[in-house]
């Protein structure tokens, strides 16, 4: 290895910066928020979710994006499955983008929300893996 390599000393090519922030999954309904993150930078980032379903749940899940960790979408994923395992948007056939460009705080689309599709309260347990870095 060559510790005098460009990518060893130009900080630009340290991708050191990517930043993960696990958030619970509510026990949302289709009123209420089962995803509320977030962008804690004062920058635009990129960002990709992650699910990780402990406890399988009834309904499906939308997960889009928000002002202020409020407010419903479905552009990164809709009607995502609540069964016990990984899931990832890249998992579902509609969802051929799996990485969104979150606004910097304070501005529309700055966070990602995510939201149960049933009406009753959903029995699915789990976490939100959130993965972005600053554009």
């Amino acid at each position: 290895m060559n510790l005098h390599s460009k990518f060893h000393t130009n900080p630009r090519n340290n991708y050191s910066g990517v930043m993960v922030e696990r958030v619970n999954l509510g026990t949302g309904t289709a009123t209420g928020q089962a995803i509320a993150w977030i962008n804690p930078r004062p920058n635009k980032v990129i960002a990709s979710v992650t699910l990780h379903i402990t406890t399988a749940g009834t309904g499906t899940i939308d997960i889009g994006t928000g002002r202020a960790g409020t407010g419903t979408n479905s552009a990164i994923l809709e009607a995502g499955t609540l069964a016990a395992g990984i899931r990832s948007p890249g998992d579902y056939p509609m969802s051929a983008i799996t990485e969104f460009l979150i606004a910097a705080s304070g501005s529309a689309g700055d966070s990602i929300v995510g939201q149960m599709s049933n009406t009753t309260a959903s029995t699915a347990v789990g976490k939100a893996y959130i993965k972005f870095f600053e554009v």
